[in-house]
């Protein structure tokens, strides 16, 4: 059994520490993909926040097969994206997406390349 594996057990079980654990672990990447596509420090630490609490919320009907930070990464992506159409529909205009190159590779990549081109 996976660190993580054990830290969604505990928070399954009402372990705040659990939560904590997940937080400080995940928060930099988190906060920095946040940041990066919301070029916002503010609403990235809101998007931070809501995702952490619907972490704690939904974790009894979770099924996480994969890496807990690719799934919460993913989480943040899609909060992101979220608030970029709320503030499209507001009719404020979308700021151009981050540097691909500058976020690293892997799925997180993949979700920005997807976030560039919605926006285009």
């Amino acid at each position: 059994m996976t660190e993580d594996t054990q830290l969604l057990e505990r928070l399954r079980r009402g372990d705040k520490d659990a939560l904590r654990t997940i937080y400080e672990k995940y928060q930099g990447t988190l906060a920095t993909l946040a940041a990066g596509l919301l070029d916002d420090h503010a609403t990235a630490e809101d998007v931070l926040q809501d995702v952490m609490v619907s972490l704690v919320r939904s974790v009894h009907r979770l099924n996480i097969r994969g890496d807990l930070r690719a799934y919460l990464a993913t989480a943040v992506a899609n909060r992101a994206r979220d608030y970029h159409r709320r503030r499209f529909r507001r009719g404020i205009e979308i700021d151009e997406a981050p540097d691909v190159a500058s976020v690293g590779d892997g799925p997180l990549q993949l979700v920005i390349q997807d976030e560039r081109l919605q926006q285009v």
